[in-house]
This record gives C-alpha cells, sequence and structure tokens, in this order.
C-alpha cells in the first residue's frame, strides 16, 4: 500500500512530527510504500530521525515566515505611520499571494498520483488537494477541540468536507464526541503513539527541577510559566525550571530568562528520556491540546505531569 503523509513544515519538531516519524516507521516496518510530502521548509532546519526508507519532498521553494500582523498594521494606521502601514500591507498581500501559489503546487504534485492513503497533519491543507483525491484522506486532527470551540469559522469551514473525505481522526474519546456533537459523524479516534521506553529508577523528587518541553508558540503560553516560576522561585530557591525547544520569545520573557539564574534555556533535544526522567515535574501550560505527546512521555518517565 502507498501512504502520504502531508505535513506543513520540514525543519520544525514538535508533536505533529514525532507522530509521523512514529507511524512512517511503523508502516515501512509492515511493508507499506511510505512518502512524506512537506508545503514549505523551515530555516530553523531542526532534525528529527525519519526512517531512511521514507520518501520526502518540500513543496514550495519558499521558507514559511510567520504570518504578518494585522494589529500591527492597525497599529501604524492609526498612529498615521504610512510609510510603516504600507509595507506591512505589502507583507501581508505578499504572504497570502505566496500561500495561494503554494496549495496551487501541492495540488499540482497530486494530480495523476496513486497513492491508496494520504494522512494530512493540518486540516487546512485539505484546499490543497485536487477534488479527485479527497476520499483516499485521512485528517489527523492534533489540535484541541478548545481550539474548534472558539475558532468556529474554522470548524464551519471544515465541516463542508464531512462526507468527502476518508475520516476525520481525533486523538481521544472526548474529541470525537465533541465532533459527532457538532456534525463531524464521519469521524474516529487513535491515541498518540508512545515513541520512547523509558527504564530509570531514579526519584524525580529528589531533583527539584522543573521541565518545558516544546515549541515557544503562542498557544504553548511560555510565557506565562515563566512569569509563575519567576515569582515562585524567590521563595522556592533549590527549583529549577529547564527549557527545551525553539521558537519566538517576547521580550518580557527574554529578560525574565536572562535575569533568573534558576531558568534555563537549553534548545532542542533529541535525548527525551533524559530530559523528562532527571526532572521531578512536567509543565504544561498549553491554551489547547489535542493530545499531548509529552505529557504521555512524561507518565512513561514517571515525571508528574502538571497541567495550568
Amino acid at each position: 500500500m502507498k501512504i502520504t503523509f502531508i505535513q506543513s513544515v520540514k525543519g520544525i519538531i514538535g508533536g505533529i512530527e514525532s507522530v509521523n516519524s512514529v507511524l512512517a516507521d511503523a508502516f515501512i516496518n509492515d511493508g507499506h510504500d511510505v512518502s512524506i510530502f512537506y508545503l514549505w521548509k523551515s530555516d530553523k532546519n531542526e532534525h528529527i530521525n525519519i526512517n531512511r526508507k521514507a520518501k520526502e519532498r518540500v513543496v514550495s521553494k519558499y521558507i514559511l515566515i510567520d504570518r504578518p500582523s494585522y494589529k500591527l498594521l492597525i497599529t501604524y494606521i492609526k498612529k498615521l505611520q504610512i510609510i510603516k502601514a504600507s509595507k506591512q500591507i505589502f507583507k501581508i498581500i505578499q504572504y497570502f499571494y505566496h500561500i495561494n501559489n503554494d496549495y496551487k503546487l501541492l495540488k499540482k504534485e497530486f494530480t495523476g498520483t496513486d497513492e491508496n492513503v494520504i494522512i494530512l497533519s493540518n486540516p487546512l491543507l485539505i484546499r490543497g488537494l485536487p477534488k479527485g483525491k479527497l476520499s483516499k484522506v485521512l485528517c489527523h486532527m492534533h489540535t484541541g477541540i478548545k481550539y474548534y470551540e472558539k475558532e468556529k469559522r474554522q470548524a464551519k469551514s471544515l465541516k463542508k468536507y464531512n462526507n468527502k473525505i476518508k475520516k476525520f481522526i481525533w486523538l481521544t474519546k472526548e474529541s470525537l464526541n465533541w465532533a459527532i456533537d457538532n456534525g463531524f459523524d464521519n469521524s474516529a479516534y487513535i491515541y498518540n503513539p508512545l515513541r520512547i521506553k523509558c527504564e530509570s529508577n531514579l526519584d524525580v523528587f529528589e531533583n527539584k527541577s522543573i521541565i518545558f518541553l516544546g515549541r515557544f508558540s503562542k498557544e504553548k503560553r511560555l510565557n506565562l510559566l515563566v512569569k509563575m516560576f519567576d515569582e515562585v522561585s524567590r521563595e522556592n530557591k533549590e527549583w529549577t525550571l529547564n527549557i527545551y525547544g525553539s521558537g519566538f520569545l517576547d521580550k518580557q520573557t527574554e529578560r525574565i530568562i536572562q535575569q533568573n539564574e534558576r531558568i534555563n534555556l537549553n534548545g532542542t533535544t533529541q535525548n527525551i528520556v533524559e530530559a523528562l526522567s532527571s526532572s521531578s515535574v512536567l509543565a504544561l501550560t498549553s491554551e489547547y491540546e489535542g493530545l499531548s505527546m509529552v505529557a504521555i512521555e512524561s507518565y512513561e518517565c514517571r515525571t508528574t505531569c502538571y497541567s495550568i
């Protein structure tokens, strides 16, 4: 069987990328032909182990950039900063031009191909596929239901594909129940796989260490964790906060990290078992999650997961 994964970005390590690498490896070991298509690449070039037999391809020649801010544009307009506003408008136009063009390239890539199953890691990528391919699509819903409760337009836009794709795959039974109640009756749920095995017998509470593992994206709310730890650490001087991951940090968060010697910014790590098993508490501060990979992994390493 020919199985094709399509995910947004190559070169970023996160939950989606981890899940796909585990699934791709399992499918290849079962004798299937696996390809992984990425719409964009990242300038971060973070590395995740992918089975060498998996065929990888980046569709767009452009490096993914963050969406230009409308809020910033409005600020420039209110302050009558015409030149800055004009530049921001140009950035927004350029961004959406490349996005639309790249979706056309993706559609072209999948015209006339003969895969049996297409696993989408981002539901927005549906619009980049030819209509004739939709019946082969398993749309893997990595984002939690809180996001779709908040972003009702996104949910409504997706619902029109309910009877056109093969299946929506959610990560928990709770998410499945919500989906069915909200018109996504062509749905199922499959838990995320466990990608690690931990045999450590360390007493994690001897370490007095809190760990954060993940991207520094807005919904992960790392800024909230840093601020809380900074306040608590003034009276609990034996505890440390170890941060693993990459992404953008706002200036206030950067300043707190620089000024607090018990907050360590460690970059990304390939040794998740060592990082978790040497920590007392995993702090999960996400605004929403489908089914957190790192939470599952913390239980495997007997590290307490505390969700805020």
